[in-house]
């Protein structure tokens, strides 16, 4: 039987801000860290234009990033590596069975 490794939450934090620079995405999280990831991993973002592409939100109280223009969203918890339910739990929400 294996166990998972509960993430630090120092390591955690929601997004505070996103830009696009270049072929990047920045997020900036509530802890001062910032993550980084390629454009080249969403398809969607691949094709959009320089606009579509800085045209983002931060939703659900800054656990996801999402591109109206082109309909993509990735979850901060993915950028982060760690799993859905403790970024949730993290971030504050309640998860009912």
């Amino acid at each position: 039987m294996s166990s998972a490794v509960k993430p630090n939450d120092s390591d955690l934090g929601v997004a505070t801000a996103v830009r696009v620079e270049g072929d990047v995405i920045v997020v900036s999280l509530s802890n001062g860290r910032e993550v980084t990831a390629q454009v080249a991993d969403y398809p969607r973002l691949v094709n959009a234009t320089p606009e579509q592409r800085a045209h983002c939100q931060i939703e659900a109280f800054g656990t996801i990033i999402h591109w109206p223009d082109v309909d993509e969203d990735i979850g901060v918890n993915y950028l982060l590596g760690v799993g859905e339910d403790d970024f949730l739990e993290f971030a504050g929400f309640t998860r009912y069975p």
